[in-house]
């Protein structure tokens, strides 16, 4: 018999119990929509807003540390038909129900989901190549598997790590980065930053491939060392060779992270020479580089 969390639809208060028996929750635990994406999916939803109960995962935070951004928590899955029929202990924050004789349980209609186990949506085998979206389209966080144990209910405890996404690009000097290509410069970084907010860890490398070459083809064509429509090992290779500025060595050798970083993601790379998959703390040193080139080319500042 597995544990269950009911919700009203009216007031959202939460109880908990098995199988259509239960008591109220107070405070309410912090529960969010949750969504499983394989690293390599593009096409995806995310549940909207509006639609609050046809949500397939709920996560349910039990500890957050703002340091580490980690979460631990448990996943309950939604129950079949809903609403169902639950019988319940008044709700300790209703003060109408404390009236109540006791004789019987209450009788509450509740949206249900139940604790599942975890590797039945994840193998163990594939926990690095899963993200979790928690959240709705419009606002959510993108967490990775770092855990999964299971605790003395038999219910699987789960810790996550989100994705940073604000403060990912420091303050631009939009004024400093070159007239001509400075809004080619802004757009790269526009879509490099929609991307972080919902991608992939190899989708947010090729923007950050796409986003490095902006800037060193930008100060190419600005110091007067080269083309700016070239590769981006090209583009390294001009920067490298024009002379010993610390800073442009910084800002190269950031690029050329990237780079590495873009090439082996490709699968037929990765096979060619028995290299490891593309992870989720790959994708966060791409984004670091991202905006330590901008720093070390002067356009920005943290």
């Amino acid at each position: 018999m597995s544990k269950a969390l009911g919700i009203r639809e009216d007031n959202r208060l939460v109880y908990e119990g098995y199988s259509g028996y239960g008591y109220g929750l107070w405070p309410s635990p912090i529960l969010s929509p949750a969504t499983f994406i394989s690293f390599f999916e593009k096409n995806y939803d995310l549940p909207i807003r509006s639609d609050r109960f046809s949500i397939k995962y709920l996560f349910r935070e039990e500890g957050f540390d703002p340091v580490s951004r980690t979460r631990r928590g448990r996943f309950y899955k939604r129950d079949g038909q809903q609403p169902n029929q639950w019988f319940v202990q008044p709700h300790p924050i209703l003060i109408q129900e404390r009236r109540y004789d006791g004789l019987n349980e209450l009788k509450k209609m509740l949206y249900t989901y139940s604790t599942f186990q975890f590797f039945s949506v994840v193998k163990r085998s594939e926990i690095k190549e899963k993200l979790v979206f928690l959240g709705h389209d419009d606002a959510h966080s993108i967490c990775s598997i770092i855990n999964v144990e299971t605790i003395a209910t038999n219910e699987d405890l789960v810790t996550l790590k989100s994705r940073p996404t604000f403060g990912i690009i420091p303050n631009l000097n939009e004024g400093d980065i070159p007239d001509k290509r400075r809004t080619a410069v802004t757009n790269s970084l526009i879509l490099f930053s929609n991307e972080v907010h919902k991608a992939s860890p190899i989708s947010i490398i090729d923007r950050a491939r796409d986003a490095a070459a902006a800037m060193l083809g930008a100060y190419v064509e600005k110091e007067n060392i080269g083309r700016f429509d070239l590769d981006l090992n090209d583009l390294i290779k001009k920067v490298r060779n024009s002379g010993k500025d610390k800073r442009k060595l910084i800002a190269e050798n950031a690029a050329d992270i990237v780079r590495i970083f873009h090439a082996r993601a490709k699968p037929s790379e990765m096979e060619r020479r028995n290299l490891r998959p593309i992870t989720e703390q790959d994708a966060e040193l791409a984004i670091n580089c991202v905006g330590t080139i901008l720093c070390e080319l002067g356009w920005a500042q943290w």
